[in-house]
């Protein structure tokens, strides 16, 4: 019987945490906040997002990354981890809270308006930060422009919210209408494991900045 690599990777991982955080306390404080599940499948990722009043929301995106650069009032954006190469050049107006982008595209303008998130201080001039942005489908998408030239796309496709209660280093999620779903639950300031005690499976988290409630 083969052993699935990933698997492998997973459990590899796992071990050096726990090794060189020698079993970091399990606090509640270190649960809340937001999470993105570290492996993607078919473009989407899973986001977590834990309050401290015992709503949690799960949601679903998709999830591309680009690089950037920029040259004046020009923006070049490279998508990453594709089997084509995807290349798109827009005009960029910055304005105090908002970035403009203007692609021309098939003899058309498709202008795109993202608003810097409250709160967000990564750079009060330049493109770096935190944004959201309406997508075509009128859902609200996220872009995260980071100081490397890295830019972090996500559109929320499916969110779920429900609340969760907590047991020693269990976490217990409700859904109306459904079984509560219980998980062994690991985490430190930046990972997140959670382990399904139904099916036994594993979830590596990393810690986020960002989740988008549509």
């Amino acid at each position: 019987m083969k052993t699935n690599k990933k698997q492998i990777l997973f459990s590899i991982l796992t071990t050096i945490i726990f090794m060189h955080s020698n079993y970091a306390q399990n606090s509640n404080a270190l649960l809340l906040g937001s999470w993105e599940s570290v492996s993607s499948h078919n473009g989407r990722v899973q986001l977590i997002n834990i309050e401290p009043d015992t709503t949690i929301y799960m949601q679903t995106d998709l999830a591309a990354e680009y690089t950037y650069s920029i040259a004046g009032n020009k923006m070049i954006a490279t998508l990453l981890n594709s089997a084509k190469s995807i290349i798109d050049t827009t005009d960029i107006i910055f304005q105090k809270d908002t970035v403009v982008s203007i692609l021309k595209r098939n003899g058309k303008e498709e202008i795109t308006t993202m608003v810097r998130l409250s709160g967000d201080t990564s750079n009060s001039t330049g493109i770096v930060g935190n944004y959201k942005w309406k997508y075509p489908n009128a859902h609200t998408a996220f872009s995260k422009f980071t100081t490397d030239g890295r830019w972090i796309f996500r559109l929320p496709i499916e969110t779920r919210k429900g609340s969760y209660k907590l047991s020693s280093d269990t976490i217990s999620v409700f859904y109306t209408g459904l079984e509560p779903v219980k998980m062994k639950y690991w985490a430190n300031d930046k990972l997140l494991i959670l382990t399904d005690l139904k099916s036994g499976e594993d979830n590596l988290y990393k810690k986020t900045d960002y989740f988008i409630k549509d």
